[in-house]
């Protein structure tokens, strides 16, 4: 890693307790649980940290990690500020140092990223690159042919999906431009790598209005796009399902301000469900 990540507790103002800590300090010797995470996380994630920096993947960081999921497991917070720097860490390892690590690692790594990631009440204040980890599952997942494929770990397709998933929201804005040129060479409808690239393009794509640097009318002008590309193949159900995964997303983050500009597509839509639902259209 060429940034050297650091993680001060005293200047990470989001109180340790959380709703779990509320909940030890109704237990009796509660107060106790809130003591260990004061006394044990940092140890945790300096063991992490100091891990990657000195490319102890399989020493220190290893430990670091398992470390932190038992911690984790427990039902111990994980304050804001040492989310950001253990994502960013485990993240830059996953994507930038994979040909160094077992692909078990790769998944344990992503799983604990992924879980680290799935706070929902606030964002973090955090920026991922996307193409490295699409480089990556590009790579692992759809080699050439012509190169021998070692078998890929258990579930480790899932936990690269469910970081794929929960890492998109922090994207740099206006990254659906670069996304999407990237994608869009793939949409043959005489070649099978449309499939690839449609779920290439349903797991990556930012729905948040900052992923479209124009906005909302950009994102509506890729999902009238989007109508166009799905009328391409009929009678495959998941070609279906993951366009109606895809543009509901993007029907909740633009239908309050643009809803009047969905209304023209209602129609269509409604006759691919019919078709989902095999019934006559």
């Amino acid at each position: 890693m060429s940034e050297i990540l650091r993680w001060d507790p005293s200047e990470d103002t989001e109180p340790w307790s959380g709703k779990v800590g509320e909940i030890n300090a109704m237990l009796p010797m509660g107060h106790l649980a809130i003591e260990d995470q004061r006394r044990f996380l940092p140890k945790i994630v300096d063991l992490v940290l100091e891990g990657a920096a000195n490319r102890d993947w399989y020493g220190k960081m290893r430990k670091g990690v398992h470390s932190l999921k038992n911690y984790i497991d427990l039902k111990h917070s994980v304050p804001n500020g040492a989310r950001v720097v253990l994502v960013q860490c485990l993240y830059t390892t996953v994507t930038e140092e994979c040909d160094h690590l077992d692909q078990y690692l790769i998944k344990v790594f992503a799983q604990v990223a992924s879980i680290l990631l799935k706070r929902k009440e606030s964002l973090l204040q955090l920026v991922l690159p996307w193409r490295p980890l699409y480089d990556l599952m590009q790579r692992l997942f759809f080699g050439k042919s012509r190169t021998s494929q070692t078998p890929l770990c258990r579930n480790l397709a899932y936990y690269l999906v469910s970081l794929a998933k929960e890492a998109r929201r922090y994207f740099h804005d206006g990254c659906n431009e670069e996304i999407l040129a990237a994608l869009r060479p793939f949409f043959c409808p005489q070649d099978m790598s449309i499939l690839k690239a449609q779920g290439f393009l349903g797991l990556f794509l930012r729905r948040q209005m900052g992923g479209f640097r124009g906005g909302g009318q950009e994102a509506l002008a890729f999902v009238r796009e989007a109508m166009a590309y799905w009328t391409w193949i009929v009678s495959y159900s998941d070609w279906d399902l993951h366009w109606v995964v895809l543009l509901s997303s993007l029907c909740r983050h633009t239908y309050i301000e643009l809803g009047h500009e969905w209304e023209p597509m209602i129609p269509s839509i409604f006759g691919h469900v019919l078709h989902i639902i095999d019934l006559p259209v």
